[in-house]
């Protein structure tokens, strides 16, 4: 027996609405993006412009304010340990004072002031990264 073929077509397979991809993928994961993509759909960031805001940049100043300011007071300290050393040393103020001991207490000093200081100012930093970031348009 002969096959015959049918005029009629076979039904047609619904389409499926496959997004435009734009030319380019997301800065941060490489995935693809829709054309009109505001916001990557695999890593969640925003691929447009975006605002931390200004507490964020408050912080930011406020950081490195800190840290400045804690290098200049951690000299100071420095300076004036210097100043203290050689007053005691003229003086001769107690014979078991000696400049090693005198020169540790000023670094030690000195280095406190400044790793606390640097520590703080540098938190202060990475928090205000930490901000979350939204697009410019966001209200």
């Amino acid at each position: 027996m002969l096959a015959t073929v049918s005029a009629t077509p076979a039904p047609a397979r619904p389409s499926v609405d496959v997004p435009a991809l734009s030319e380019r993928g997301c800065p941060y994961c490489c995935a693809d993006l829709a054309r009109g993509a505001k916001k990557c759909r695999t890593c969640g960031e925003w691929v447009v412009r975006v605002s931390v805001g200004g507490g964020a940049a408050l912080l930011r100043l406020v950081g490195w304010l800190w840290i400045i300011l804690s290098v200049v007071a951690a000299a100071g300290v420095w300076y004036v340990g210097s100043v203290v050393r050689l007053w005691v040393l003229v003086r001769a103020v107690d014979p078991a004072l000696t400049p090693l001991i005198l020169d540790v207490v000023r670094y030690g000093l000195a280095g406190a002031v400044l790793l606390h200081g640097l520590t703080f100012g540098v938190t202060l930093r990475v928090i205000a990264d930490l901000a979350p970031r939204r697009p410019r348009w966001w209200t």
